[in-house]
């Protein structure tokens, strides 16, 4: 618990600290060559305990081949836990499911996408969730907690690593989010 608590802090100022980057202009991307697999492996070391908190179980389904692309390691990484961070939190008892796979539409793409059992989004809630500091409606906040920085972050380093951003969202079945990321940078 003590452990979940500090990631969780850690997380949440290495946040603050890469949105203040950005706000002032000097965010860089440390593009390097490496392993999809590696990546896949820190994602689960990190993610596991997050999704232990709500009895929660974690899939993670990765298409056979890939080997390696060429972008920023943790920025991604940061991308991605941030991602299955806010699926645990909106989940209890339930399944989330992460799959790496190519992207049929762009060459040489990437297609990472978190789905959640948990609670759905309305349409209204929806436009909300990139914002920073703000979350689906005034409800979640309180039960949920939160501080509404993961995916507003997520979302600018996504832009800025020339990647695209998706969600599908059903209120009964709840929702995935997709990144669609280049390879090669």
């Amino acid at each position: 618990e003590q452990t979940q608590s500090g990631f969780q802090i850690l997380f949440l100022i290495n946040d603050i600290l890469d949105m203040s980057k950005i706000e002032a202009g000097n965010m860089e991307l440390f593009v390097s060559e490496f392993h999809i697999s590696d990546l896949v492996e820190q994602v689960k070391n990190i993610s596991q305990s997050l999704a232990d908190k709500n009895n929660n179980k974690i899939i993670y389904e990765v298409e056979d081949g890939l080997t390696s692309m060429k972008g920023d390691e943790t920025r991604l990484r940061q991308c991605v836990v941030n991602l299955i961070s806010n699926a645990v939190k909106f989940t209890e008892n339930g399944t989330i499911t992460v799959r790496v796979e190519s992207d049929r539409q762009i060459d040489d793409g990437l297609n990472i996408s978190v789905s959640a059992t948990g609670i759905g989004m309305t349409d209204t809630q929806l436009p909300k969730i990139f914002e920073d500091f703000t979350q689906a409606d005034d409800e979640t906040t309180p039960k949920f907690g939160g501080t509404g920085r993961g995916l507003a972050l997520t979302s600018t380093l996504v832009t800025r690593m020339h990647a695209l951003r998706a969600v599908d969202r059903n209120m009964a079945l709840g929702s995935t989010f997709t990144l669609r990321i280049p390879r090669f940078l």
